[in-house]
């Protein structure tokens, strides 16, 4: 199931609508990302996703930096990553 390949989570709540269906970065390229900025920020670097979507890159991002800032436009789509990242354990406001 490709679902599983953009959130190994799926089932626990995350959620997508239309367009992050076909514009979320897979969890392990998005993993991936967030290795690679972490290796070359540093630990005490804080990263900020200006076009967080579904959370694919942010959700990513939030586990391996100690701060985080994620942007994103659509109201909606506000909702959905706040709830997709308290389902992870990883959110803060």
């Amino acid at each position: 199931y490709q679902r599983y390949s953009l959130f190994s989570k799926y089932d626990e709540g995350i959620q997508m609508d239309t367009e992050g269906w076909y514009s979320v970065t897979p969890e392990e390229i998005a993993r991936h990302v967030a290795a690679r900025m972490y290796q070359r920020l540093g630990p005490n670097s804080s990263i900020i996703d200006a076009m967080v979507g579904v959370g694919g890159n942010t959700i990513q991002f939030a586990s391996v930096f100690p701060l985080v800032f994620g942007i994103e436009m659509d109201p909606k789509r506000v909702c959905s990553i706040l709830s997709s990242c308290s389902l992870l354990i990883i959110f803060s406001y």
